[in-house]
């Protein structure tokens, strides 16, 4: 799931984290780009999701180049990925 997109509550969640899990936090820069009125959510969701060998980090990053391609950046970008237990 994405955290902190869209409006809504904020209820606090408890997730079990396995080894070679991954968790990406990324900034309002990437989730509040707005692409000729189209939410990146949606643009998101025309992508084929990660292949098994490719981490999310990667994933991310080719997702902030492709959106980069669509529109100039107009604020900073700041992607961070932890790996559980590996």
């Amino acid at each position: 799931p994405y955290l902190g997109m869209g409006m809504g509550g904020r209820e606090q969640q408890v997730m079990q984290l396995a080894k070679g899990d991954e968790l990406t936090i990324a900034t309002d820069g990437l989730y509040e780009m707005n692409l000729n009125e189209t939410p990146v959510e949606r643009v998101i969701s025309t992508l084929d999701p990660p292949r098994a060998e490719t981490s999310l980090h990667e994933w991310v990053l080719e997702l902030v180049q492709k959106l980069l391609r669509m529109q100039a950046q107009s604020d900073d970008i700041t992607v961070l990925t932890l790996i559980y237990g590996d």
